[in-house]
């Protein structure tokens, strides 16, 4: 599997698992559209990252494999709360990249997916929630 040339040595860990899965995402590039490429952006694709964020897990993208997980995150977000972002669902092939659970936060349900280089998984995806 290979996956983009700007993800660091040793990423994604080697505890990272392939698997078939429904996921939760937030539409934060293109509200209007889940099938945009906009709405599957890392960290690192954004340049959104920070000083001090770990390169790998900023070379991922915050997904949810249950519903509770991606509401909790509006909760706890202040920007979500003031600009609540539609929801879109997708089923993640075991070929589009590999998962991490990554608790944050408190939230339990929160995981790392790093997608190879020529995962489309926003192709498929769906508005779930408005």
């Amino acid at each position: 599997m290979t996956f983009p040339e700007y993800f660091p040595d040793a990423c994604p860990p080697l505890s990272a698992t392939e698997k078939e899965t429904a996921i939760f995402r937030f539409m934060i590039g293109d509200r209007n559209n889940p099938t945009s490429h906009e709405n599957f952006k890392s960290h690192v694709e954004r340049e959104a990252q920070k000083e001090d964020d770990d390169l790998c897990a900023a070379c991922g993208l915050s997904i949810y494999t249950d519903l509770r997980g991606i509401e909790a995150a509006i909760i706890k977000v202040k920007s979500f709360q003031r600009n609540k972002p539609k929801i879109a669902k997708v089923i993640i092939k075991a070929e589009d990249g590999v998962f991490l659970d990554t608790p944050n936060k408190g939230n339990k349900y929160h995981i790392t997916l790093w997608l190879r280089r020529d995962a489309t998984p926003w192709m498929a995806a769906e508005v779930y929630k408005p």
